[in-house]
């Protein structure tokens, strides 16, 4: 998910970094500017770079129910499935570092075989997830999930094999560590402490492409929209925050299943001005919100997949 085309790279590099560069940040919306305006924020309230993000609900009434109301939700269907192909990409990519630093002299095709010796079913109990009901406060796996599982572990070892296999015949000297890198350069699940930025204190960023210094994002919705880009907005100025380096792009990887094959696309994007004004409004706009204890009502349009469909509307503060 996180290897770019030559075609991809090259858009990057030539065009979407170079313009980033000639349209500077404004200095005041850098994440190392967390303790002065208009990013410094005085409230105790810690909110999830996705409590902020994610406008699926125009009212924000979910995140009332869920910071204020303390509603309980079971998770439904479509967030199960998210939850654990997130997983999954996290695993592969993890799984193929440690089997890589054992023994980094492997071929593609040796570690496609110690690839297949991974058990995703036992995976999936130390995950907290279910294959049957008979754990119902754990989030149940049905068989068509299991198979988009099978489906990426296999997309993304594929890739990987090919890149083992082409690095070491570019770097045939390449010692452990850095042959490593080469070949995954990109961290998942990189945990970050967002309280400089009033954020939660244990963020994690699905992925760090290193090489571009990229913020990357995935998606299991094929439907894309233009708030989605505030995920990447978010984490982008939380290691700002921390590292006090520029941090300019974004990526958004959608993926998509179609039969047995996986369709992915993905969304390059300045993390602009724009972006940054944006997430800094919805944060204080939510911030406001849970102080105040403020009800902000249904939303006009309730999106189906909201875990809170079968109890906002009858919900009274």
């Amino acid at each position: 998910m996180y290897f770019l085309s030559p075609e991809e790279h090259k858009y990057v590099t030539r065009k979407l970094l170079m313009d980033a560069r000639k349209d500077e940040v404004y200095p005041d919306l850098r994440g190392w500017n967390w303790s002065q305006p208009p990013i410094v924020t005085n409230s105790n309230v810690r909110l999830g770079v996705s409590d902020i993000a994610s406008l699926y609900c125009s009212s924000s009434r979910d995140l009332y129910l869920k910071k204020v109301a303390r509603v309980g939700f079971r998770t439904n269907a479509l967030m199960t499935e998210g939850l654990f192909l997130h997983r999954v990409v996290c695993e592969i990519f993890t799984l193929a570092k440690v089997i890589l630093y054992k023994n980094f002299k492997l071929t593609g095709k040796e570690f496609l075989l110690k690839v297949s010796e991974f058990d995703l079913f036992k995976a999936v109990e130390t995950w907290g997830f279910s294959l049957t009901d008979e754990k119902p406060n754990k989030p149940r796996l049905t068989p068509a999930m299991l198979e988009k599982a099978k489906l990426l572990l296999e997309f993304e070892s594929t890739r990987i094999a090919y890149r083992i296999d082409d690095i070491r015949s570019r770097y045939p000297y390449c010692e452990t560590d850095a042959f490593v890198f080469l070949v995954l350069p990109v961290v998942v699940e990189q945990r970050l402490n967002g309280s400089f930025l009033g954020l939660s204190k244990n963020l994690a960023v699905d992925g760090f492409m290193v090489s571009q210094g990229m913020v990357a994002d995935l998606k299991f919705d094929p439907q894309k929209r233009d708030f989605h880009k505030l995920t990447t907005t978010g984490y982008a100025m939380v290691m700002e925050s921390l590292y006090e380096i520029p941090i300019d792009l974004g990526c958004i990887v959608y993926i998509n299943f179609n039969n047995s094959e996986i369709r992915v696309s993905r969304e390059f994007h300045h993390i602009s001005d724009e972006l940054r004004q944006w997430f800094l409004e919805e944060r204080d706009k939510n911030i406001r919100m849970i102080e105040n204890e403020t009800d902000p009502g249904l939303a006009e349009n309730c999106y189906p997949e909201c875990p809170y469909s079968d109890i906002c509307a009858t919900h009274v503060a």
